[in-house]
């Protein structure tokens, strides 16, 4: 994680910050220096599971997405096509 990439993405000034890398560590720190450089970002990550939804939310990230609940909403997509 280089801290480096978020200013550069202009991190202080964007609205959202979405997190799809897998590592957790790796999720908590871009959060950390998401929230210190920029404390109104909105951050969406994915998760795991229940427990590191819980860590990471902890930690300041807003929304988290569960791969649950992307496999209910790829089914709900089929059921109303």
């Amino acid at each position: 994680m280089n801290h480096h990439l978020l200013i550069k993405a202009h991190l202080s000034t964007a609205k959202f910050l979405v997190i799809t890398i897998l590592d957790t560590q790796t999720k908590k720190i871009a959060t950390r220096y998401a929230k210190v450089y920029n404390p109104e970002i909105v951050v969406i990550a994915g998760a795991k599971n229940e427990t590191e939804r819980d860590e990471l939310q902890q930690i300041g990230v807003n929304y988290t997405i569960l791969p649950k609940s992307l496999e209910a909403i790829e089914i709900i997509g089929k059921i109303i096509v």
